[in-house]
């Protein structure tokens, strides 16, 4: 835990804060861009001890609030991105399914005290979370468990099975092996058996299929969010028969359609037809069309009825989370499923805004997939409104953070604590200007804290504050920094060096052997020169600054990628006139 960031704020404001989440007082904490909202919570979850939900507009911010979270808390911390709702069949991206099932699966394992979520995922309607704890397995060398069981066990969490694993949520059985990668994991797994008995664990390649380190226990969590009770299966296969048939309609065009209000064709000759092709008249088209767009969806359909028989027979289908509303009345928000003892909502205007448009966009894709059959009317409350989510989050102690105590968006505060946060103008990467306030304000008596995400403006930041002589901290900063000057140096170079080689110039790498050792012996030597002369007189230049480092690599770059190749044809050249005389 960052204790040093983590105590910058302390007043009686924060105290009465404090004190109205300990009673559950829904309390409004003004004075505060959104940009804190991550800062806040994090300060409570540290002080109280208490497990915080942070909930902000969109997966993006999200995300960047966990990365500010993990920096204060160092561990503890996850992100719940809402993700993609595949309410069609075409090709998406699994890694936000992913990274919902790992969020999940740590939340379940108590792993996590802060959980930084976005507006469309806690307007999702979930699965049961006891549901998914119960089916997790657990397993250590030494266990006794039957493979085919096993593997049928996966198969029942969601696992795609295959011949060979190759990415998350895929398992396969290989005589006494059993490969299987958790969504949860960061490697794939091998599980090695003897007879019915868990002989070994490893992690292991799924590109190489090599075996790497050895695991003392593996936890296989499901790889999917909704898991139905085996009694229920057949049940939910029937709602979602009855719902696909009760969407599809008649499938012939309506009477007045574009063809027929066209005026009728003059007779033509039947026996010139090089003239008139029968195949593109009006009504044989229009029959064509209709034939094909029923073949289609009769195909659409029949493709929903065989992930039905898949939900009947205990397997979830790929899309079976956008469906969930459609077969079962039991469902849960992700409040259920991390069990916060405090809520945070991050500028709660511009949520109910967000909530707004997610819902209006979601009932366009829906109207969208209904036309084409892939969807059915009962998909619509997969997603609740802004006062569902507030009468859920009624429970619990509330935060709401906010730059201006107006419009609270139907939030009923109780309170409102004034924390006195004031904005500051930003500094475009200019690092002298940041260092001359930051040295003004701790000449005051504030408290300053340099959070970005620039290593390098960071560490020159850091490098500029008043550290104790011979500091580690300190020591640790300057080779940093010293480090990232380097390789943006170094880099420029390369980058030009690469232009004039592949644009400008050619040069003709061939010589006897001994040219090529001499070229090698010289060119090096003349680097090493290079580097140890230049270093004095750029220290002097810069007045002690690293970016000398800078320039003394990019010059080292483009001697021995341009000015040195120069040398080369003299160097090919060597030994050829002995051998002419």
């Amino acid at each position: 835990m960052n204790q040093a960031l983590l105590s910058g704020i302390a007043s009686k404001a924060y105290d009465k804060l404090l004190k109205a989440t300990e009673s559950k007082q829904p309390i409004a904490v003004t004075g505060l861009p959104d940009t804190m909202a991550a800062y806040i919570a994090s300060k409570l979850c540290a002080d109280t001890g208490r497990k915080v939900l942070l909930i902000s507009g969109n997966d993006l911010k999200a995300a960047h609030d966990a990365e500010d979270g993990q920096q204060l808390l160092e561990s503890g911390v996850a992100c719940l991105p809402g993700g993609e709702i595949d309410l069609t069949r075409g090709a998406s991206s699994h890694e936000s399914a992913w990274r919902r099932l790992e969020a999940l699966a740590r939340a379940q394992e108590g792993d996590i005290r802060l959980l930084c979520t976005s507006m469309d995922a806690a307007l999702q309607r979930m699965g049961s979370a006891d549901r998914f704890r119960e089916e997790t397995i657990r397993l250590a060398p030494g266990d006794r468990i039957d493979l085919n069981d096993l593997i049928r066990r996966l198969t029942a969490m969601g696992y795609e099975r295959v011949s060979m694993v190759e990415g998350k949520g895929q398992c396969a059985l290989r005589g006494g092996i059993i490969d299987v990668y958790p969504p949860a994991c960061s490697q794939s797994l091998r599980i090695e058996f003897f007879d019915d008995e868990v002989d070994s664990i490893r992690e292991f390649d799924c590109i190489s299929q090599r075996s790497l380190d050895s695991v003392e226990k593996c936890t296989l969590t499901p790889a999917t969010e909704v898991l139905l009770p085996t009694a229920e299966a057949e049940k939910a296969a029937r709602r979602m028969r009855d719902a696909i048939k009760r969407q599809g309609g008649d499938l012939t065009p309506a009477s007045s359609t574009l063809f027929s209000d066209l005026p009728p064709l003059p007779d033509d000759d039947a026996d010139a037809p090089d003239f008139f092709d029968k195949n593109i008249t009006p009504k044989i088209r229009e029959k064509q069309q209709t034939a094909a767009r029923k073949a289609e969806l009769e195909r659409r359909r029949a493709q929903l009825m065989a992930d039905a028989d898949m939900l009947a027979e205990g397997l979830p289908f790929k899309r079976i989370r956008a469906w969930l509303t459609v077969l079962t009345d039991d469902t849960y928000t992700v409040l259920d499923w991390f069990e916060p003892d405090i809520v945070v909502l991050s500028d709660p205007n511009l949520l109910r805004k967000r909530a707004e448009e997610r819902r209006a966009g979601f009932a366009e894709d829906l109207e969208g997939a209904m036309s084409r059959d892939e969807a059915v009317k009962e998909q619509e409350n997969l997603l609740m409104d802004w006062d569902e989510l507030l009468r859920h989050v009624q429970g619990y102690a509330t935060v709401a953070v906010t730059e201006f105590l107006e419009g609270m968006a139907g939030v009923a505060v109780k309170d409102a604590a004034d924390l006195g946060v004031q904005r500051v103008a930003g500094y475009s990467s200019q690092i002298r200007p940041l260092a001359e306030d930051c040295d003004g304000w701790l000449r005051e008596g504030y408290r300053v804290a340099v959070l970005c995400g620039g290593y390098l403006i960071y560490a020159s930041s850091l490098a500029r504050c008043d550290w104790s002589a011979g500091s580690e901290d300190l020591s640790n900063i300057t080779h940093g920094l010293k480090n990232a000057y380097t390789m943006m140096g170094a880099l420029l170079g390369f980058l030009i060096v690469y232009f004039v080689d592949e644009k400008k110039l050619r040069f003709d790498v061939h010589a006897p052997f001994w040219g090529q050792v001499l070229k090698l012996v010289l060119g090096l030597a003349l680097i090493v020169a290079i580097k140890a002369g230049l270093k004095p007189l750029l220290v002097t230049l810069f007045a002690g600054s690293q970016a000398e480092s800078f320039v003394r690599y990019f010059v080292i770059v483009i001697f021995a990628g341009i000015v040195w190749p120069l040398t080369f044809p003299f160097f090919a050249n060597i030994g050829k006139k002995g051998k002419a005389a």
